[in-house]
This record gives C-alpha cells, structure tokens and sequence, in this order.
C-alpha cells in the first residue's frame, strides 16, 4: 500500500510497496478517506518525539473493509474513525499515529475500544475532524464557565476555532474575544462568531474588557512562554487559566501574580470518550460547523509541503489542511 513514512526530522518517505496491515482479532481494518495534519504531528516532524520509522495521522475517516475475529459490533462497510481514547494511561502503546503506524496511509489498524462508526449522512470531513473538537470539548468540561461573563481563547489555529464553534453551540450569547496574531485567522474568527478579534497588544484587548467586563476564563490554544504570561495578566481576579495547548519544555510565570490574583492554572491533554461522545452528539445534531475549518485538500505526495508551511515566517493563510487517500 501507499503510505507517508516519518524516518527522521524534517524527513518522510512515500513508498508505494509498505506492508498492508492486517487485524487481530480484536481489531479493523479502515480504508482512509482523509486525514488532517495535526499540530503533533507537526511537532514530532520537526522534533522526532517518537521512535521511527512511523506512520503518522490521527485525525482520520473511512470505511472499515475487514474485521477481526471477536469484532460483533461493527460491521464491513461502515464509515468509521479510530481516536486515541484516554484511559489511565496516556502512553498507551497502541495510540494511533503516535505509538503505532497511523492514516497517513492507503489502510490504518484501529483497537475496538479506539472505533466510531457512523451513518452515511456524516460526512467524511465531519468524522475526520472529531478529534480535534474533542481536544477542545476536553478543555471547555474543566472549565466552569458563566454565560453571563466573557471568555478569552488564545490562538485561532485549529483547537482554538473549533473551541470557539463549541462555546457557540453551547452558549450562544457568551462574550468571545479571540487574541491572535495572523490577521487571516483573526477574520476567520469574526466569521464564526467571536465577538473580538485581536492581535496580543494590551490596547486592543482592553477596549474588549471595557465592553464586557473582567474575563473570569482564558483558554490558551497556544501554550507558549508569551501566551501564559498574557494569559496570567489578562485573567480576572480568581480567574481561570486553561491549558489547552501544549509547551513545549519549561516555561517562567510570575508567582506572584498568580498568589496576588488567586488564578487558577489547569493543564489540559487529549480527551476520554465522554469527550468524544459529547463532540459526537453535537456533530449529529448538526450544531457544529467543522468543514469551516477545513481549508486545504492535498495528496499524500504533497504531505511535506505542508507540513513545512507550519515553520513559514510569512502570514498564515489556512487552518486544517486534509490529505485525501480515496
């Protein structure tokens, strides 16, 4: 089968012969559709996190063409997805596209416990963007959110534009303030409903707190050095920092403005099923508008490229670029 093979940093392989997967008895077999690229795997293609050669992807849709022995609850045919469910322990070696070889491929093995299916009025690109609304449901359960107050998300990538179509579907009227730098994702933010959009200078932020109060919530979809020390001086007193993104090695805030102001700091990874399944209910119902963030469609040839343009200095004009299998 074809498949994009991760070997080094800054380095994948197309080959057109990689050894079809075949399932155990307690797994599928899924024929990938589409498969987006994921900010993890832009970190391990410039920062090697996990052991090579590997397939990376795990935000993925497509139809299961074979199952194992002990399969009884799905079926061949189905559409289905497989996402890295949390457990008690996040390093599960079976993690799809992390531990194990992923959906940048023709075919990609899913564990049963990791399967969804789907009836065929889900779309491919509903499906394949699950994961990522899941990520941010995770961050919006740990935070205990007053639809009467504003929020802030820090950053408008993917996580942050879907948490922002989540708060939407939840809370309608919640004051919403997007600070990002790129000025395409600040529009696209307008577009799908945050009140604000602004780049990360004091003054901007401020005429949004003018309007709407102190802000008691921060979601920060960056997890960077620079974002959570905005975020630490934004919150409101005894508000609430959570971490959605993810640093990358250590980071310095100031204690003392965390004691003064009696911030609450959460970190936040991945999601369980009730996450996923809450994600799922709200796709069905149609309150959810993933296929706005989809702005890119390339070939698994093209995977590369488009993983370079995460490193580009110039402005950032996409969100979720897909790989199209089938």
């Amino acid at each position: 089968m074809r498949a994009a093979v991760f070997l080094e940093k800054e380095k994948i392989e197309i080959r057109d012969d990689y050894p079809k997967p075949v399932p155990g008895p307690n797994e599928v077999l899924i024929k990938v559709h589409l498969c987006g690229i994921c900010g993890t795997d832009v970190k391990n293609y410039y920062h090697q996190l996990y052991q090579t050669p590997l397939v990376m992807g795990h935000e993925f849709s497509g139809q299961i063409v074979e199952t194992g022995s002990e399969i009884k609850k799905f079926k061949i045919g189905e559409n289905a997805t497989g996402i890295n469910v949390m457990g008690k322990d996040y390093n599960d070696m079976r993690r799809i596209g992390i531990f194990k070889d992923g959906a940048f491929a023709e075919y990609v093995i899913v564990p049963e416990d990791y399967l969804f299916s789907f009836h065929d009025y889900v779309s491919s690109e509903e499906i394949a963007m699950i994961e990522s609304y899941a990520v941010a449901m995770r961050g919006i359960r740990w935070a205990d959110i007053d639809p009467t107050k504003p929020t802030v998300i820090i950053g408008a990538g993917t996580i942050g534009l879907a948490m922002l179509d989540l708060l939407r579907a939840r809370f309608p009227n919640l004051p919403i303030c997007i600070i990002e730098l790129q000025s395409f994702l600040q529009d696209k933010a307008l577009e799908f409903g945050a009140n604000f959009a602004v780049s990360p200078q004091k003054g901007k932020i401020r005429k949004f707190f003018n309007q709407y109060g102190e802000v008691p919530i921060i979601f920060d979809c960056a997890g960077t050095q620079d974002t959570l020390k905005l975020s630490t001086e934004i919150v409101g007193q005894s508000g609430n920092i959570v971490m959605v993104g993810i640093p990358r090695g250590e980071v310095i805030l100031s204690g003392l403005i965390l004691s003064l102001k009696e911030v609450g700091l959460r970190g936040c990874i991945s999601h369980n099923r009730e996450d996923i399944m809450q994600t799922i209910k709200l796709m069905l119902d149609k309150k959810l508008h993933p296929e706005r963030l989809i702005t890119d469609y390339v070939s698994l040839e093209q995977l590369q490229e488009n993983l370079q343009r995460y490193k580009s200095t110039g402005p950032r004009e996409f969100i979720k670029i897909m790989v199209k299998l089938h």
